[in-house]
This record gives structure tokens, sequence and C-alpha cells, in this order.
């Protein structure tokens, strides 16, 4: 690719983002990353930025209040670099955009918005809400968006030209997590099992924050019940969050055994073996970029149907690579996957399909490719 520099903009760049971005300046060497620091209190932080020259903090000046508004002061960057592009993070609270639309008759550059385009739960309705009425008005405005999700793109283009849209299905660095179960595989599930003092026939996982998004309590009501018919069950539960003690007094007020609570885990090797080791991922609501870590180590994921999901739930196949259940009633959640549980035929089948999901729509290069296939469409505008 032959361009000016192009910057991409974000508050703040998690450690799981890192690869990403690293591959995106391995296809273009004139992109810098900026960003700046996180709102105090925020459980989101930078994660461990290489030392290179095209990741470049700024400060983050961010409002009072709930909302999360902030401004990023890299508008000197403008007049050193000048950018023919500048991709920045799409939402209302990046008060960046604003100042961006007024700036750009003057430096001339493209401004591409990267985001997840609309609201799952609500839909998408520029007439009706002042969110959509606002989205809109942003989508208008931009010379082109990044979205997340194919689904976002089929909502959006009704209202955008179909040729600037451009998407990068959202994932983690699924070549590591590759690598990881590769060296898994040689060493065969029944000794991780050993390794990782699994000892149960069945092992069931849960793995992110403990909230109410997540509706990890109800998990643990299911699990009540299928451990009566299935005695030879474990649940791991991998996470931390406001409802760690409210879950833990639940399982001692209800007498349940066979839980073990972990605590947070940021080693990768360590959660991937647990992951690898588990016959089912369950993660009631909210399932987010855990479906890409359970389905990178052949672990199909059991969920419910809900509209509040985010657009990773596009990889989800019920009934293929896991379940999404249309009935929340514990009893009968817990029905469905204890006949998962005893069927080997199912247990092979679920897994290799949610392997599969990793090896094609999800992996990495396909994110990375959908950020580079944007920036080669305007570098030649």
């Amino acid at each position: 690719m032959k361009f000016n520099s192009v910057f991409i903009h974000q508050q703040i760049i998690p450690e799981y983002r890192i690869p990403i971005f690293n591959a995106i300046l391995e296809g273009c060497k004139q992109c810098y990353i900026i960003y700046g620091n996180s709102k105090k209190g925020s459980s989101l932080k930078n994660g461990k930025i290489p030392s290179n020259k095209n990741y470049i903090k700024k400060t983050n000046w961010i409002l009072p209040g709930k909302r999360n508004y902030f401004i990023t002061s890299f508008y000197l960057m403008l007049i050193k670099f000048k950018p023919k592009i500048i991709i920045t993070q799409y939402s209302p609270g990046n008060l960046n955009i604003f100042i961006l639309y007024l700036l750009r008759p003057i430096f001339k550059f493209k401004l591409i918005g990267w985001y997840h385009g609309w609201n799952r739960e609500k839909g998408f309705r520029p007439s009706g809400s002042f969110d959509d009425k606002l989205r809109h008005f942003m989508l208008k405005k931009a010379d082109g968006i990044i979205l997340y999700s194919n689904e976002a793109k089929e909502v959006l283009k009704n209202y955008k030209e179909e040729e600037k849209i451009f998407v990068a299905n959202n994932t983690l660095d699924t070549n590591h997590f590759e690598k990881l179960r590769t060296s898994f595989e040689l060493i065969g599930r029944a000794s991780l099992k050993n390794e990782i003092n699994f000892t149960s026939r069945y092992n069931l996982i849960f793995s992110g924050r403990l909230e109410e998004s997540k509706k990890p309590m109800q998990m643990l009501e299911v699990f009540a019940i299928i451990s009566t018919k299935c005695p030879d069950v474990m649940l791991h539960i991998i996470g931390s969050g406001p409802l760690e003690t409210p879950m833990k007094e639940y399982v001692k007020k209800e007498k349940l055994e066979r839980i073990k609570f972990y605590g947070s885990i940021y080693n990768d090797e360590i959660t991937g073996k647990m992951i690898y080791c588990s016959d089912m991922m369950i993660i009631p609501r909210w399932v987010g970029l855990s479906i890409i870590h359970s389905f990178a180590f052949e672990c199909p994921l059991l969920t419910f149907e809900s509209t509040y999901h985010p657009p990773e739930i596009c990889y989800l196949k019920n009934e293929i690579n896991g379940f999404i259940l249309g009935n929340h009633k514990s009893e009968e959640i817990a029905n469905t996957l204890y006949n998962y549980l005893i069927d080997s035929n199912k247990h092979v089948n679920f897994k290799k399909a949610a392997l599969e999901v990793v090896k094609t729509e999800a992996k990495v290069d396909n994110m990375v490719n959908g950020v580079l296939n944007a920036i080669n469409y305007f570098s030649e505008k």
C-alpha cells in the first residue's frame, strides 16, 4: 500500500487488542496508533504497549460524571503528520469525533468510524430514539465505517453506501491460541486433566466478569439441578466481580459441592488448559469475546437467546457448536446440558464445529484485513 500516514485513535488499548494492532502495523507501515488513559476507577486499562514509535500515548481529558466522555490531546499531530486517513472509536462519548468534523475540511483527511454501529437489543430506528438519530447523523458524517459484524452491515447498508462499509469481525488473537492448543494436543486431554486437577468426568466452565449482565447466578441454579442427574460433574468459575461474594454465599447456603472459584486468571496458558479440558462453557447472557476464547480451545458454549448479546453471538450456531436456548427455565437448561454431556458423539461434533469457527470466520486475519481494506480503499480516493 502507498499512502500518507494513517491515524488509528482509541481511548485505550486493552491487552487483548495489542496483537491485532501489531498485525495492522505490519500491513500498514505508516499507521500510528494513538491512545490515552482510561477513566479513573474503570476496570478497563491499557495493556503492555510495545516500545514502538508507532504507538503514541496522549492525554485523555475525561469529563466528570457517569458517562465516559473524553477528548484526546493529539491535534498538533495533524500538523506534523498530515494524515490522509483517521480511524477513530466511533462512540458518542468520543468527543474528538465532533472536533474532527470541523477540522476535516482544513486538513483534508478521510474520517472512518470504527464501532458496533447499532444497538442489537433495541434495533436501529433513526426516526425514533435520540440515540439512533445521533447514530444516523454520525453515520452520514463519516467517510466510511468499520463494523464488528456482517449483521451490523446488513442493518446499516440501507443508510450508507455499501462500498464504504467494511467489516472487521471482532475476535481475539486466534493465532496465539492456535499455538497453545496445538501444544495441548501433543500432551493430551487426559494428562492435562491430571496436571490441572480436573478429577471429574465432566467439566463445565465459566470465564468472565461475575456481574449481573452475564446472569451467573442462574448458572449456579442450573448446576444445582444437573449435579443431581449427573454426580460426576464439576463447575469451574474463572473471574471476579460484584457477584463473586453473593455467588459464594449461595453455594454455601444451598450446600452445593463440586464448584470451584478461581478468581481472575491472566495467564493464557492456564486458562487455555482449563477451557480445553472442559466439556461446555456456560455464559447465560452477554457472551462477548468469551466465545472466541472458548471455541479456540475446542469448547462449545451454552447461552440464552437474547438481543442483549454483543455481535460476537453470530459465531454461535445452535445445536452445532453450542446452544442458544429460548427457554430460560433452569430445569429445561439442565436437561439440555445433561443430554449433551451423556452423548459422546455430540461432544466430538460440537468441539470440531467450535474450532472450525476460529479457523474461518473468526480468525484474527479477517479482523486485520477488514481494517486494512478500509485503509486501502480510502488511500486511493
